[in-house]
């Protein structure tokens, strides 16, 4: 049995799962992102209620899985032990509703949630990063300093001239795109990813 923090997160995958007897819709999936601390949680239960831990997985932040020791594959064993055996959890609970979602500083947020008589927090961090593609290739995605979004993306608006958004990165010296083939995206983003979780006391 997992122990612990990963107690902790055994136990939040079974209480914030969601109507988990049914699957997101088409309708759902498009709509599922990172874009809020509140988007994130309802792209988590959508990953529970559709059995796609590679998605619950994305929800977490960076720093939580190497504190935490998790890769995918260990993730996928702890949910495994922590879902399996839960009768509520097959037959479907009540989705869990926010009742607390504030901010805690630059980047960083709080939301509390209900489920089942049981309270838990989820602190939440964003992460700012950009990618290059060139078609389905990833040629770079690396890592934004925290609260360096807005350097990388300005908002130009000169006198009598059309408001203009530019995006830039400095491309590492090992990275090389391929000569051959165009460019077909850069992406510059801030998303929010769980950082921890903890369950709060009656």
């Amino acid at each position: 049995m997992a122990s612990g923090p990963l107690s902790r997160l055994a136990l939040a995958l079974a209480l914030l799962a969601g109507c988990c007897a049914t699957p997101p819709d088409a309708w759902e999936v498009m709509g599922l992102g990172f874009r809020s601390p509140e988007q994130t949680l309802q792209t988590f239960q959508a990953g529970v209620r559709g059995d796609l831990p590679r998605l619950e997985y994305r929800c977490f932040s960076m720093d939580y899985r190497a504190r935490k020791g998790l890769s995918q594959l260990a993730y996928r064993e702890l949910r495994e032990r922590a879902l399996s055996p839960n009768p509520w959890f097959k037959l479907g609970v009540a989705g869990a509703r926010i009742v607390v979602s504030e901010r805690q500083g630059p980047g960083r947020w709080r939301l509390v949630v209900e489920n089942l008589g049981r309270s838990f927090e989820l602190l939440l961090v964003a992460e700012e990063f950009w990618q290059l593609w060139q078609g389905t290739l990833l040629v770079a995605d690396e890592v934004l300093a925290a609260g360096s979004f807005s350097s990388a993306v300005e908002l130009l608006t000169p006198r009598g001239a059309p408001r203009t958004v530019i995006a830039g990165a400095e491309l590492p010296a090992h990275i090389a795109p391929l000569a051959d083939a165009p460019l077909t995206e850069f992406r510059v983003a801030l998303e929010w990813k769980i950082d921890d979780i903890f369950q709060l006391e009656p």
